[in-house]
């Protein structure tokens, strides 16, 4: 889709070899409606300077990632339904970022949202649930910002932050989960405000060097 400025609206994509939908240059299509299944290499995979916007698709049953943003890509995300992926829901890695509002992601294997190697991505009012993994990490020198999330019933740990991570963490919930409410690790360096972090089986917030 390099370039590509069209639509892909309502459509059954399911059992790619690969991913299913590649967006990638400066492409700046809207995907709407969506039903992508059994990607091998998960459902969208958006990279170099694409801006895409992805509203209300389904994706579920995915290997790899529901959604991988890469490369500088900066799409809009709105509306997604992301679950029972056998890796993650959404990763953001290599200097990619974008907005990501009121998607749910749940019953990943992995963590629900992964953010690495430098990406930047404002996340709001999503819901993060029922993911074995985790409901979001963070790692790698990535500076996310994220308000207004419910992150619950995540096994391991709410959110973690590691690393060199530096991060905004405003307005969340993050309630329910089988570990930690919060852990922040090593040498991040992390603003959290106006946050409720209640009934986590484990600390609520965890602060410590490894």
């Amino acid at each position: 889709m390099d370039s590509c400025a069209g639509s892909l609206v309502g459509n059954t994509i399911l059992k790619s070899g690969k991913c299913a939908v590649l967006c990638s240059g400066r492409s700046s299509t809207i995907c709407l409606r969506n039903s992508v299944s059994h990607g091998k290499q998960g459902a969208f995979w958006i990279q170099g300077d694409s801006r895409v916007r992805l509203v209300n698709n389904v994706m579920r049953n995915n290997v790899k990632a529901g959604l991988q943003v890469s490369h500088r890509a900066c799409p809009t995300v709105t509306g997604n339904s992301i679950h029972e992926g056998q890796g993650g829901g959404i990763v953001v890695h290599d200097c990619a970022s974008g907005h990501f509002a009121h998607n749910v992601i749940e019953n990943s294997m992995r963590a629900g949202i992964g953010v690495m190697d430098h990406a930047a991505p404002y996340m709001e009012m999503n819901e993060i649930r029922g993911n074995e993994g985790g409901g979001a990490i963070m790692t790698g020198a990535c500076s996310p910002v994220m308000v207004g999330n419910k992150l619950s019933a995540n096994g391991f740990v709410g959110v973690g932050f590691k690393e060199s991570c530096s991060a905004l963490f405003i307005d969340n919930t993050v309630e329910a989960n089988a570990g930690y409410g919060m852990l922040l690790q090593g040498s991040c360096s992390v603003h959290v405000q106006g946050c409720k972090i209640a009934g986590n089986a484990r600390t609520g917030v965890c602060v410590c060097d490894q």
